[in-house]
């Protein structure tokens, strides 16, 4: 067989030749990636690639006629003579003359800078196996900050998960982000995040020390392009049963000479709308605005043989972040028929600074003809400061002393029976992310040989104290307090509180027994891969490649939380048990007149909102007079120290979570797959093979009764009731726990031409989501008089899935620059993680034989699977047929119906799924001005945090963006998020009542300005 492959190829090269050249847009004066070049009459079609170059193998000697076709631009064809076993060069290009480069005109329709990104983007949907969609980073203008998530977020199938009001993980197919991965250039990204690990998102499972994605830390600035892939061929990590996003970086190969890009502008925020300095968001005064800038410089040097791209990035955002808990009553009595009524509200005020800077670096160096080496860097900082002051109104006494209808009003039924409980906290959190990547790429005749090393560093940390600030200010409730509440619907949070009784609630002396904290909360993740590839273009006349590859990745993670463990008592001059704050007042006055959601209080005096003491002063005490604040350790389980420090927070702050985990993965992939295209018909197939090993870095602590018989003091319950009893409990040397898994992932994906601008993909595959790191890595705790292990389990194994879905694609007018597509995926999930399973020792894993007799109470793995379902329709048409003045107009429209489904009915609901969405951007280019209005609208969805009863309402919200043309290379821009102010709300229902609001959520609108240059 061997030999007639030989004689074929052989005999092949003696009838054909090679064509190699470059496609270049003279409109936008850049190499074109995905243009598709054909040599009419045969099956040879290929892709361009980066610096759009291609390669054209097997094409029949004598004079052929080649066509290049991209979206948005007519054919260009040229007729080229081949020389049997020879190559020749031609260099295309494409969209008119040099001289035509400002504009060019397709009937009556220009091609503009978001023209040129749709463009781009639907070129590679129509070249994608991966039933991918993509889109330029120029498609949706100007995005505020420069939020990869706010780009995202008008995507079809693509939802995001929030954290107050920042875009945070992405959401694919109604799954949450931790099921989908999110690589750069194909490489995975560290992403450490403390808050997620500990506390998670309001629209995924709470504190789940999961794998998600956050975007905290990436600008658009330094992306050319995101790929969305619904189906992962066996070339990618599999571990992405949502799919995978791609974020590709710019290089300077795709363009020709030099270009410098500079923005400059800035923010603000409706709620601080003003060039004056005021109080906050700390307790200073300061300005509400500050610059924000991006400069992009690409060039190549020695002849084309270097190519260098250079970027930095900050923007800085102030945002008012206001929040309003409801809490509710739901038993009636025989003596209070109400369904339901208020027993407290929470009401919290927490504006915040958001700092995120990027800096990249790439170089691309042709060594040789056939070899280019790479390498990408890139460098993010995150920093946010966060300034969350609350106050919860309890009405006190019972449900039925609760006065007015329980919904609308509520408050105390005596002068002096209500209480006041203080809250909030200062937040200091930097990220910063270190991506170094060099690879390589060698291409010699029908053979491509690729490798990289990847490194992805990230460290997340609080450290409140260390910046000058204090987490909380802790101090014991204000009782004895009386007060009348009223707003104006059972879905609103425009209280309105007024005193009717008890120590005015704005001074600062009534709040006793100060105590501060500090947060210390901290993720690591450490990534490392290596990995090789080689692709190999048979010598068959059907256009065929086979690949392999093999990958080597190491994934350390660790994360730890002290918080419990580093409280003071203040008792410096005036403070102490009997002491307060009084002498460190704070100028901040929380919900100010004005306030988005309306809220209003009026003290006893005829003051306004409770107050709060300086935490910045405090926190510079904290250094400068350490002997003002004492850390006391607790006595014994029943007496706290001073501080409040109990026996639980200590054991919690001093070992537990320190670390949470501390993790270790190292996973061995290798793959096959093939492509070959059949006329109109392209297949693509392969199979993926992963190692995945656990090394889990856990406290071995004695068992209580160890404790006990070394002679330490325990409770009743026979728990350590002492320090020194706890200390000993965790003296023993820290183990190293181990666990192992492999999967093979088939994926298999076809493209079929029913005409040139309709076409239909379909694509199964498999992945997996691997457990999170908290049921894998921890503590364990063992009992010897109930022979019980509590322990997480190195052994559980991952989620696996199972992906189908198809597509429908129509591309029509102009160049087949509009679009229409259909999209249906399925993904089918299995091996669901439960808790509090009684395992044998066998079942879990035990390798201590001094175990062997106990039960295990840990995590394992649920047969029933949980499936999502997704429809996904989406409409892109430029009205070009229009009278004159709005032929620029163009308009886009998506509307995502997601459903879940369980096999075992008891199954918890998935959090924060989005039923029906409904997403539009109307754009509008006339001469210099240009402006684009979208809206998403999304349906009742949930449940959300955590509860069944809870669900967002629907809501629609508004963005604005435009720009003016001040000259050929200078622009004036605006972006506005949230034009309308529209408030985020959660609602919670219960049997026999109308639903009410549980959480009222609001950010204000976000408006930037600034200047764009092209150089």
């Amino acid at each position: 067989m061997s030999l007639t492959l030989t004689f074929a190829a052989s005999a092949l090269a003696q009838s054909t030749g090679t064509i190699t050249g470059h496609v270049f847009n003279t409109v936008n004066k850049e190499f074109v990636r995905d243009a598709e070049i054909h040599v009419e009459g045969t099956n040879i079609t290929v892709p361009s690639e980066t610096s759009g170059a291609f390669t054209l193998s097997r094409v029949p000697a004598g004079e052929v006629t080649v066509t290049v076709n991209y979206t948005g631009l007519p054919p260009t064809t040229a007729r080229i003579t081949v020389n049997a076993g020879g190559t020749v060069a031609h260099e295309f290009e494409i969209g008119g003359t040099a001289a035509d480069a400002g504009t060019v005109k397709l009937e009556t329709f220009r091609v503009t800078t978001e023209v040129d990104g749709n463009a781009k983007a639907l070129q590679r949907q129509k070249n994608s196996m991966n039933l991918g969609r993509s889109v330029s980073s120029d498609a949706f203008g100007n995005v505020t900050e420069g939020n990869v998530g706010e780009f995202l977020k008008y995507l079809p199938g693509v939802e995001m998960e929030y954290s107050e009001a920042d875009t945070r993980g992405p959401r694919l197919g109604g799954m949450s982000s931790e099921y989908a991965s999110v690589t750069l250039d194909g490489h995975s990204i560290a992403s450490a995040d403390a808050f997620s690990q500990y506390t998670g998102y309001e629209n995924s499972p709470a504190g789940t020390a999961n794998r998600s994605f956050g975007f905290d830390t990436i600008s658009i600035n330094s992306i050319e392009s995101i790929e969305i892939n619904r189906i992962t061929p066996a070339s990618m990590d599999a571990d992405a049963p949502a799919g995978n996003i791609n974020l590709k970086t710019r290089k300077a190969f795709d363009l020709k000479g030099r270009r410098i890009d500079l923005t400059v502008g800035t923010v603000f925020n409706t709620q601080e709308m003003t060039l004056k300095r005021d109080v906050g968001p700390d307790d200073s005064n300061g300005l509400k605005y500050r610059p924000n800038y991006a400069l992009n410089y690409s060039d190549v040097f020695l002849n084309n043989r270097l190519g260098v791209v250079l970027s930095v990035q900050e923007s800085n955002v102030f945002v008012e972040q206001y929040r309003v808990d409801d809490t509710y009553n739901r038993t009636p009595t025989a003596t209070d028929t109400r369904g339901q009524v208020l027993t407290g509200v929470l009401l919290k005020d927490g504006p915040k600074w958001t700092e995120r800077a990027t800096y990249t670096a790439t170089f691309d160096f042709r060594a040789t003809p056939n070899l280019t080496l790479s390498l990408n860097t890139l460098f993010a900082r995150y920093h946010a400061q966060f300034y969350n002051r609350q106050v919860t109104m309890n009405a006190g006494g019972t449900r039925a002393t609760v006065p007015g209808d329980g919904v609308l009003t509520y408050g105390t039924a005596t002068p002096t029976g209500g209480s006041i409980v203080f809250g909030g906290g200062n937040g200091d959190k930097f990220t910063n992310t270190l991506n170094v990547i060099p690879s390589f790429e060698y291409r010699r005749g029908n053979l491509t040989v690729d490798g990289a090393y990847a490194s992805s560093h990230s460290r997340n940390a609080y450290d409140n104290l260390a910046k000058g600030t204090l987490a909380t200010n802790n101090v014991n409730n204000l009782t004895g307090i009386g007060f009348t509440a009223v707003r104006t619907s059972a879905d609103g949070a425009d209280w309105k509180f007024a005193q009717t009784g008890g120590p005015d609630w704005t001074d600062l002396s009534q709040q006793k027994n100060p105590r501060i904290s500090d947060d210390t909360r901290a993720n690591t993740i450490d990534l490392k891969s290596g990995e090789l590839n080689s692709k190999y273009v048979l010598p068959f006349r059907l256009p065929t490649f086979l690949q392999v590859g093999a990958k080597d990745t190491r994934d350390y993670e660790i994360a730890k939380d002290t918080r419990s463990y580093s409280v003071w008592q203040f008792i410096g001059p005036g403070g102490g048990t009997t002491g307060s704050f009084a002498n460190y007042p704070s100028p901040i006055v929380l919900f100010p007149g004005g306030n988005q959601p309306g809220v209003q209080f009026t003290s006893i005096g005829g003051a306004g909102a409770p107050s709060f003491p300086n935490r910045d002063a405090l926190g510079t005490l904290f250094h400068t007079n350490p002997e003002d604040f004492l850390r006391s350790l607790p006595v014994s389980s029943t007496v706290a120290g001073s501080s409040g420090m109990t026996l639980s927070n200590y054991e919690s702050g001093r070992y537990l979570n320190v670390p949470t985990y501390d993790a270790t993965e190292t996973i061995h992939a290798g793959y096959a797959m093939a492509n070959t295209r059949i006329n109109k018909l392209q297949l693509q197939g392969g199979v993926r093979y992963e190692k995945t090993d656990i090394a889990s870095n856990e406290l071995d602590p004695y068992s209580n009764q160890q404790v006990k018989a070394a002679g330490f003091a325990v409770t009743s319950a026979g728990a350590p009731d002492s320090v020194a009893a706890i200390d000993y409990k965790y003296s023993r040397p820290r183990v190293i726990r181990h666990g192992q898994y492999d999967d093979y992932f088939p994926s298999l994906t076809a493209k079929y031409t029913i005409t040139p601008n309709l076409l239909a993909d379909i694509g199964w595959g498999k992945a997996i989501k691997r457990p999170n790191l908290k049921d894998i890595s921890g503590t364990r705790s063992i009992n010897d008089d109930a022979l019980t292990v509590t322990t997480p389990n190195p052994n559980l194994l991952p989620e696996r899935s199972e992906k189908l879905a198809a597509s429908l694609s129509y591309f029509f007018g102009s160049a087949g620059i509009n679009n229409l597509q259909v999209t249906a995926s399925r993904t089918k999930v299995k091996n669901q993680t439960i808790t509090g399973q009684n395992l044998t020792s066998d079942q879990y894993g035990n390798t201590d034989p001094a175990l062997d007799s106990y039960q295990f109470i840990s995590l394992s793995n649920a047969d029933a699977p949980v499936t999502w379902s997704s429809m996904e329709y989406s409409y892109t048409q430029y009205l070009s047929f229009l009278p004159r003045v709005f032929q620029g107009t163009s308009i886009n429209l998506s509307y995502t119906h997601t459903y879940v489904t369980y096999a075992n009915p008891a199954t918890f609901p998935v959090q924060g799924v989005i039923p029906n969405s409904v997403k539009g951007t109307l754009g509008w280019r006339y001469n210099r001005v240009g402006l684009s209005f979208s809206a998403i609208w999304q349906d009742n969805s949930g449940p959300f945090l955590n509860s069944t009863n809870r669900y967002q309402k629907e809501n629609t919200k508004c963005d604005l963006s435009g720009s003016y043309k001040l000259t050929n290379r200078l622009n004036f821009y605006l972006a506005c998020r949230n034009v309308f102010q529209q408030s985020h709300r959660i609602m919670e229902k219960s049997a026999g009542n109308p639903d009410v609001l549980f959480r009222y959520e609001n950010y204000g609108t976000i408006w930037s300005f600034g200047l764009k240059g092209t150089f």
